[in-house]
């Protein structure tokens, strides 16, 4: 993983206030913009969140998105779990 320690707990900071319950128990629904287009609703959901948070370029301006797709499957957690 290309991301730095940092990125990553910046990553989470920002993040982790909009992986609630209530949105996660939406998603697992289908209750979501083109969700009947998902293929991987943990993908969709992650990207979701990265988007709603709203990162600054600069926490990841030297990261591909294989290098973003990768810190977020270590800070959000699968929504089965």
């Amino acid at each position: 993983m290309k991301a730095t320690a940092e990125q990553l707990a910046t990553l989470r900071t920002l993040i982790a206030p909009n992986d609630t319950p209530e949105r996660r128990a939406r998603y697992l629904a289908g209750n979501f913009p083109r969700a009947e287009f998902v293929h991987n609703l943990d993908r969709r959901y992650a990207w979701d969140l990265f988007y709603l948070a709203r990162v600054p370029r600069e926490v990841v301006e030297n990261l591909a998105d294989a290098h973003i797709e990768t810190a977020l499957k270590r800070i959000v957690p699968p929504l089965a779990a």
